[in-house]
């Protein structure tokens, strides 16, 4: 049985995928991504994959329309996401340099996180759009 945020969260992660494949992006939920693709993209090492492979802030990894994989974080909160929410898709960005980078949100950020998103991209979905069916 899954906790409650936990469940939301989840169902926000699939709303924005589909949101995502709707705009023609293709791609995978973080806990199905091949291992042989995260070898391919250079996300891990063989000996890795051995184990569990950790959600370390990616929830979704897809392809945009230009076909360029992109690590996307969701965050569906009732109030602005900071730095505090985002620490391991900041683990997650900063050692993949070689990827874009996509925060998805169902409310605002900070400004101040604002100004130092970098080279992340930053976007809202709104979350009131989710479908009591989604899953």
């Amino acid at each position: 049985m899954y906790h409650l945020p936990l469940w939301k969260g989840f169902k926000y992660e699939i709303h924005v995928f589909n949101t995502l494949i709707r705009e023609g992006w293709s791609g995978y939920l973080w806990r199905e991504v091949p291992p042989a693709l995260l070898l391919e993209l250079s996300m891990y090492r063989p000996e890795q994959l051995y184990r569990k492979i950790p959600d370390r802030g990616c929830d979704l990894l897809m392809k945009d329309v230009h076909q360029k994989w992109t690590i996307i974080q969701c965050k569906d909160t009732i109030r602005p996401v900071t730095m505090r929410d985002l620490a391991g898709f900041w683990y997650m960005t900063s050692t993949r340099h070689h990827m874009p980078a996509l925060l998805v949100t169902s409310r605002p950020v900070t400004r101040w996180l604002q100004s130092d998103m970098g080279r992340i991209q930053w976007r809202i979905v709104p979350s009131d759009t989710i479908s009591r069916h989604t899953i």
